[in-house]
């Protein structure tokens, strides 16, 4: 695999450094994007179980994860922000994309959510974007567009997920429906409550959840669900709500320094994962 230059030769020491491998990894997006920005699409093959569709909302969803954080810095941060702003990146391309994406008026529309769908996966990257930073993703100055989303995301209140991780999709759609978008909170409540009381039975001890519940028929707790997948969501609804549930906010931070306690030895000391 060729080098990338910005990512591969940088130490990941400072905070300008790790905003130089994102942009780094944003660039080499650019050429993959769709028209109106809604899609993207990697050459060749993937290993993708689901529909084409599905796999190019994915490639633009995934990269919310850092673009949400960067448009923030560009606004607020009065060092970061003249780097960025003369960055290639077209960070206001993924604004642009998740008003597209959720017009179902649109060539470039993700299409309705259904059961068991890699939509709702994506919804959480977006409902991130959201929480993270609003003024960009909120369409407060477009009512039609500000519509199409609340009704793109609140298809997952009413569609079948499984009962593992995904449930934490759900979850922080709705907080994002209602911190950013304005639903109200007795509209969405019901589906939230139901999905963290499932959530909190995955708890096995020390830190750790399974994912979904632990039983004879069902044991599965790894890598990707306990950090990714069970602690970040966890941490995330700290971050963001955490005045919804004081006590669940203050298990969940319990929960987070008894993970990180073992988690850490997954890891040799230049933070590559232990060779087994």
């Amino acid at each position: 695999m060729p080098s990338l230059p910005g990512f591969s030769d940088n130490s990941f020491r400072t905070r300008t450094e790790l905003i130089r491998a994102s942009l780094s990894l944003l660039q080499s997006l650019e050429p993959y994007k769709s028209t109106s920005g809604a899609r993207i699409k990697i050459e060749g093959g993937t290993g993708a179980g689901f529909s084409e569709t599905a796999a190019q909302l994915e490639g633009f969803a995934r990269p919310l994860w850092v673009v949400a954080d960067l448009l923030r810095l560009q606004s607020t941060d009065a060092v970061t922000g003249p780097g960025l702003q003369h960055s290639n990146v077209r960070l206001a391309s993924w604004i642009a994309g998740l008003k597209v994406g959720t017009n179902p008026e649109s060539l470039e529309y993700w299409g309705d959510v259904f059961d068991f769908d890699q939509r709702a996966v994506e919804m959480e990257s977006i409902a991130y974007a959201l929480l993270t930073w609003p003024d960009a993703f909120n369409f407060a100055d477009d009512d039609q567009a500000r519509i199409n989303l609340i009704r793109w995301l609140r298809q997952i209140n009413h569609s079948k997920l499984p009962q593992n991780n995904w449930l934490w999709f759900r979850v922080l759609v709705n907080m994002a429906l209602v911190k950013v978008l304005g639903v109200p909170l007795n509209e969405v409540q019901e589906h939230i409550d139901i999905s963290l009381q499932t959530l909190d039975t995955f708890y096995l001890g020390d830190g750790w959840s399974s994912d979904g519940l632990w039983s004879d028929e069902r044991k599965q707790a790894d890598y990707y669900s306990g950090s990714f997948a069970i602690q970040y969501a966890q941490l995330l609804f700290v971050r963001f709500a955490p005045e919804y549930d004081v006590e669940r906010t203050k298990r969940y931070k319990k929960e987070a320094r008894e993970f990180a306690g073992a988690f850490w030895r997954y890891f040799s000391p230049n933070g590559k994962a232990q060779e087994p």
